[in-house]
């Protein structure tokens, strides 16, 4: 049997000891005093236990304690972040070529608003399940945690003049239909005149200039409703006018209107 242990050099016990229990037991209570329980006394604040060349002392800690940790942060910069390169933390701003590329000053072309599947910009024309068929912008935003199904699209004509833009939503995988949302591709029509529903016939009224889209509203009424009782009846409308019947006993006798009209383009 070896003299001590192999962890703590404990002292054994030997055959050719006295038969002194009472020394014994006190150089084992020494020995662990000592070797398991020999930290030094004292220690400041804001300072650590510190072993170096195998002995236990209290010390604070410095740059160099710390260096197998990995790198140490520079010194801050504000309005900056903390950017990595080369294995080394800086301070930097962050540029636009440290965004994704989805997210940048650039588009991607798509051909298919239905399979577009990341946030972000895109344009083509003669999309699939846009809601033009001229060149258009599309802006993609999709959910953080489901993304194939709660999105949001919004498009915009490269083309038109005065510009549109549409929207839309796909609503726990279900798309709902494009929507106009701006009113800036609307104008107004508007006009006096004076017809005669001759034998029932309709009067006749073009737009000057015509909408280039479509007339989406309109209203016509007597010029003076206090001499003239009569009730328009619209019977037709187009991008290019309108015709009415002016209901009432008298509707072959000459009459005085006035419209205005909304439309597109």
């Amino acid at each position: 049997m070896p003299g001590t242990t192999t962890k703590y050099a404990l002292r054994y016990p030997v055959g050719s000891d006295p038969p002194n229990v009472a020394t014994d037991m006190q150089n084992l209570a020494s020995d662990v005093d000592t070797k398991v329980f020999g930290l030094p006394s004292g220690g400041s604040s804001a300072q650590w236990l510190k072993g170096p060349q195998g002995s236990a002392v209290w010390a604070g800690i410095t740059t160099g304690d710390v260096s197998g940790l990995g790198p140490q942060l520079p010194a801050v910069v504000n309005g900056s972040w903390v950017y990595g390169s080369g294995g080394a933390a800086t301070w930097k701003t962050i540029a636009q070529g440290d965004l994704p590329a989805n997210v940048g000053t650039s588009t991607a072309l798509v051909s298919d608003c239905n399979a577009i599947t990341q946030s972000g910009w895109y344009n083509g024309s003669s999309v699939s399940n846009a809601p033009r068929s001229d060149w258009i912008f599309v802006l993609h935003v999709c959910h953080i945690y489901n993304p194939t199904m709660w999105i949001t699209q919004t498009c915009w004509s490269m083309q038109a003049n005065p510009p549109v833009m549409y929207m839309r939503s796909c609503l726990n995988g279900s798309w709902t239909a494009w929507t106009q949302i701006s009113n800036t591709g609307q104008s107004y029509r508007g006009g006096i005149g004076s017809g005669v529903n001759s034998g029932g016939a309709d009067i006749s009224v073009s737009f000057s200039p015509g909408f280039s889209v479509a007339c989406d509203g309109l209203a016509v009424c007597p010029n003076n409703p206090s001499t003239q009782n009569w009730i328009p009846r619209v019977t037709g409308i187009s991008a290019s006018g309108f015709s009415f019947r002016a209901e009432a006993s008298n509707n072959d006798q000459g009459i005085n209107y006035s419209y205005v009209a909304i439309g597109r383009g």
